[in-house]
């Protein structure tokens, strides 16, 4: 049995993958989700694509840890998603930093492969017999961490655990918090910020 690939684009604005509250759905409950100012507008586009490939955000060879990436085509014989389309469903939606998510299923289990944001869209027009179709750019979280400009640390003082620096860190770059996982055992304490 093969693994069931699924693609789902959010058109909210926001970096959160966090769903908004929503009453009565169990996928929001009270007391665990985080509440948001505007319900996701997830689309499934599975069908719609053509291929994908996502590239995982660790350098082997530097030891370091860079931008995870992704590209995606998507196959548009309705124009749905033509930017130009002004009768589209997603007319004015079609923008950078869309939040896109990649799954697949196997043995009634759903696996993450990964979550990124869109980063371009290239649409190219139907030429011929070929259909048109739109190839997307996408970058995973370091990417907007890279981006953040942070001169200098809030409440970066000196015996902070390495725990409390780095949410002090995601803090200074608005880093959604529904979308960390910290530990909260480190005992190791750095230096002031400065």
């Amino acid at each position: 049995m093969a693994a069931a690939f699924k693609c789902t684009i959010d058109f909210s604005n926001g970096a959160t993958f966090d769903p908004a509250l929503v009453l009565d759905d169990p996928s929001t409950p009270l007391d665990v989700a985080v509440l948001g100012t505007a319900a996701s507008e997830i689309v499934d586009v599975t069908q719609y694509v053509l291929k994908a490939s996502i590239k995982r955000a660790y350098n082997r060879t530097s030891d370091s840890f860079t931008a995870g990436t992704a590209a995606v085509r998507l196959i548009d014989r309705t124009g749905l998603f033509n930017p130009a389309n002004t009768s589209g469903a997603l007319y004015g939606k079609i923008l950078p930093m869309r939040k896109i998510r990649f799954t697949a299923s196997y043995g009634g289990t759903e696996y993450a492969l990964g979550s990124m944001y869109v980063q371009s869209w290239k649409y190219q027009s139907p030429t011929g017999f070929d259909p048109a179709y739109v190839d997307l750019n996408c970058v995973d979280g370091f990417q907007l961490l890279n981006l953040a400009s942070i001169s200098t640390v809030t409440g970066g003082t000196a015996g902070q655990t390495t725990a409390e620096r780095v949410t002090s860190i995601l803090d200074a770059a608005d880093w959604p918090t529904g979308m960390r996982s910290i530990s909260t055992t480190a005992t190791t304490t750095v230096q002031a910020d400065g």
